[in-house]
C-alpha cells in the first residue's frame, strides 16, 4: 500500500471513523500523532478537509497524549482472515532506548471482519500489552525499555476476545532496544534516620535489586574504609559518631544513593533545680512530668467539671501569680462557640482544669502554642489550619477573660508551631517546621520593636512542635521524637528521647513536702507519743484534731543538729480520750 497522502482524505475518513467506533480513544490517538508527520494531517488541522464528523473531538483528545511516542503502525485489508503487515510510515525492524518512552501502533483488518484480541510474545523487559482485554482491530505495545538488545516480537490476531476464533499468521517484528541510557541499582528500601544515646549500637541496613552489586560507605563525604557491604554496624556509639552517612550501591555502570543521619544522645535535659518540666500532648488528656532523659516520670489526667479534656497544645506559668495555664482542646467547644481550644488554668498536683475562656468564641483561630513573657503578659500564636482565620500570626491573649488580640502576623510555619520567652534577653521565641528545603523554623521577636530575626540552626529536627527557655542562653526544643538543646547562635544538641508527641513545655517550681509522715504513734502512760523523721534544721509544727476539721498546735519546734528524728509526746491526751488525729508539717 502506498504511503498516506493529501489525496486521500477519503481514505483517513474511514480510518478516523472507524477508530473513534471502536471507543479506544487512546489507541485512536497514537494513530493521530503518527499521522502529524504527513501532508494530510497539515490539510485537516487548517481546516480544509471535513469528510471525518468527529476528526476534532479525537485531535482534541490527542494533544493531551503527545508525550507518547509512535515509532510505526500497521494495518491490512482485503484478506479472509485478520493479518498483520507493515504499512508506510511505520518501521519494522524498530528501535528504541533504554529508558526513553515507546509506544508501537499495528491494526489488522479483513472485509467483514476485525481483530477482537490479540497474542504479543517476547517483548523486552519495561515494554508491555495487555493481551487479555481488547476489541477493536488496532492495539499498541508501550512502555519504557530497560535492557538494551535486539528482540523479535511475535504478534498474532484472533477474531474471537480471549485469543479466540480464526488466527491470522503470525507477525514478526524486529525491535532493537539500544543502551542510550545506563540503569543504575534500584535501591528497595533506603537507609533510615537513626537517634540513639551514648553507648548504643547502631545499624544502617539498604536494600537493592541488581546482579553484581557493589558497596560503599561514606560520613559526612568521608570515605569509611572497609565498608562494603549492605549493612554498616556502629558500636558502642558516641558523640563523634553522629553525622550523616551515605551508601552508594553500583553494579559497575551506574550507581544509586542513599543517605540518613544519626543524632546521638551525649547529655540530658538541664532541668533547673527545684523545677519539675512538665508537658502536654495534643493526643491524649495526659499531663506528664518528664525526667532528665526526656522520658514520662510521672502523669496525671487532665479533667474540667463539665467538659471533656482530648488534647493539650500548650502550657505557661505565669511569673507574675505563679498560677500554671494550659490551651487544652475539647471534644466540642464550650456554649457552642467557634472554636474547641480554650485557655484554663490547671493545677500541676490534681490535674484539675478551670475554664478561663474561649479565644475562639467569637472567629475560628487555632492557637497552638501559648507563653508568658516576664510581665506576665500571655502570647498565643496560630498555625495554619485548615479554615481558621489569622494563621500564623502572634497575639497577645487576656489570662482573665482569654479575649485575644492580633499583634503580628509571623507567616512562617505550619500547625506545630511552638512559642517561649527568653527572660535575659527579653525576646520571644518561635518555632516550627519551614517550607522546603528548609526543615525549620527559630526566630526571636523583640516585643517592643516587632522585630523578627531568625536563627540559622545548625542541625535540625523534624517539626519544632514545643518550646521553653531554660536559662543561661539554652533553649529546649522538641518534636515527636526527641528533645534538643538550643543555643541562642543555632548551634543544636540531641538531650533526650521523647515517648509520646508533646505539644507544650512548662517549668514549674517543684511541689515541696509540706507534711512529715508520722511513724510512730502509742499511749504511754505520760500520754500519746508520736514520731517522724526529719532533717536536722528543719521547722516543724505538730497539731492534733478530734474531728479532723478543727486542729490545735501542740508544739513548734526546729529539729536539733545531728538529729534526724521527732519524739513528742502529747501529755494532754490522757487516758479520759478515747482518741486524737495527729499531724506534723513546716509551718
Amino acid at each position: 500500500m502506498p504511503p498516506i497522502s493529501s489525496a486521500c482524505g477519503h481514505c483517513l475518513s474511514l480510518y478516523v471513523h472507524r477508530v473513534w467506533n471502536s471507543r479506544l480513544a487512546y489507541v485512536g490517538s497514537l494513530l493521530i500523532l503518527l499521522l502529524q508527520r504527513s501532508p494530510l494531517l497539515r490539510l485537516l488541522a487548517d481546516g480544509r478537509l471535513h469528510t471525518a464528523p468527529r476528526f476534532a473531538n479525537i485531535l482534541k483528545f490527542t494533544t493531551v497524549s503527545s508525550a507518547i511516542q509512535v515509532t510505526g503502525m500497521h494495518a491490512v485489508t482485503g484478506a479472509t482472515s485478520p493479518e498483520i503487515t507493515a504499512v508506510s510510515p511505520s518501521t519494522n525492524p524498530a528501535e528504541a532506548q533504554v529508558g526513553e518512552l515507546f509506544a508501537w501502533v499495528w491494526g489488522a483488518f479483513s472485509p467483514g471482519y476485525k481483530a477482537r484480541s490479540y497474542l504479543v510474545e517476547g517483548l523486552p523487559p519495561g515494554i508491555t500489552y495487555d493481551n487479555i482485554v481488547n476489541s477493536s482491530s488496532f492495539a499498541a505495545i508501550q512502555g519504557t525499555p530497560t535492557m538494551a538488545g535486539s528482540f523479535m516480537v511475535e504478534i498474532t490476531a484472533f477474531h474471537f476476545a480471549g485469543l479466540e476464533g480464526e488466527a491470522s499468521p503470525t507477525f514478526e517484528l524486529e525491535l532493537n532496544v539500544f543502551g542510550g541510557a545506563v540503569l543504575a541499582p534500584v535501591i528497595s528500601k533506603s537507609l533510615a534516620n537513626q537517634l540513639t544515646k551514648e553507648g548504643e549500637s547502631v545499624t544502617l541496613t539498604v536494600e537493592a535489586g541488581g546482579e553484581g552489586l557493589t558497596y560503599v560507605w561514606e560520613k559526612d563525604g568521608i570515605l569509611l574504609p572497609d565498608s562494603n557491604q549492605p549493612q554498616l554496624q556502629l558500636d558502642s556509639v558516641d558523640a563523634e559518631d553522629a553525622g550523616l552517612y551515605t551508601v552508594k550501591v553500583s553494579n559497575g555502570d551506574a550507581e544509586s544513593t542513599s543517605t540518613a543521619e544519626i543524632k546521638v544522645i551525649a547529655q540530658e535535659i538541664p532541668i533547673p533545680a527545684g523545677q519539675t518540666l512538665y508537658s502536654v500532648s495534643p493526643r491524649d488528656n495526659i499531663m506528664r512530668a518528664l525526667t532528665a532523659d526526656g522520658s514520662t516520670g510521672s502523669t496525671v489526667p487532665i479533667t474540667m467539671d463539665g467538659l471533656t479534656v482530648t488534647g493539650g497544645m500548650g502550657i505557661a506559668l505565669d511569673p507574675i501569680s505563679g498560677q500554671l495555664y494550659a490551651l487544652l482542646r475539647l471534644s466540642k467547644p464550650p456554649n457552642n462557640e467557634v472554636g474547641d481550644r480554650i485557655l484554663a488554668t490547671l493545677d500541676p498536683s490534681s490535674g484539675k482544669a478551670i475554664l478561663v475562656g474561649n479565644p475562639a468564641a467569637d472567629q475560628l483561630l487555632k492557637f497552638s502554642a501559648i507563653t508568658f513573657d516576664n510581665q506576665g503578659q500571655l502570647y498565643g500564636v496560630t498555625g495554619d489550619d485548615t479554615g481558621a482565620v489569622s494563621k500564623e500570626s502572634l497575639f497577645t491573649i487576656d489570662k482573665e477573660t482569654a479575649a485575644a488580640t492580633q499583634f503580628l502576623s509571623l507567616g512562617n510555619g505550619d500547625q506545630g508551631e511552638a512559642l517561649a520567652f527568653d527572660v535575659e534577653r527579653g525576646l520571644l521565641l518561635h518555632a516550627s517546621g519551614g517550607p522546603s528545603p528548609q526543615t525549620q523554623v527559630l526566630e526571636t521577636i523583640d516585643p517592643e520593636t516587632k522585630a523578627i530575626t531568625p536563627i540559622i540552626v545548625q542541625g535540625g529536627w523534624k517539626e519544632g512542635k514545643a518550646l521553653i527557655y531554660l536559662g543561661v542562653g539554652q533553649y529546649v526544643v522538641a518534636d515527636e521524637e526527641a528533645v534538643y538543646l538550643v543555643t541562642p547562635d543555632g548551634l543544636i544538641v540531641p538531650v533526650g528521647q521523647i515517648d509520646h508527641a508533646t505539644k507544650g513545655l512548662a517549668l514549674v517550681p517543684s511541689a515541696v513536702e509540706t507534711s512529715f509522715a508520722i511513724r510512730r504513734i502509742e499511749r504511754t502512760e505520760k500520754g500519746a507519743l508520736i514520731g517522724f523523721f526529719a532533717v536536722s534544721g528543719d521547722n516543724y509544727v505538730i497539731e492534733s484534731s478530734q474531728d479532723l476539721t478543727d486542729w490545735t498546735e501542740r508544739l513548734m519546734d526546729t529539729v536539733p543538729e545531728g538529729e534526724t528524728e521527732v519524739v513528742f509526746t502529747d501529755e494532754e491526751a490522757t487516758s479520759d480520750i478515747p482518741e486524737r488525729y495527729y499531724r506534723a508539717r513546716r509551718p
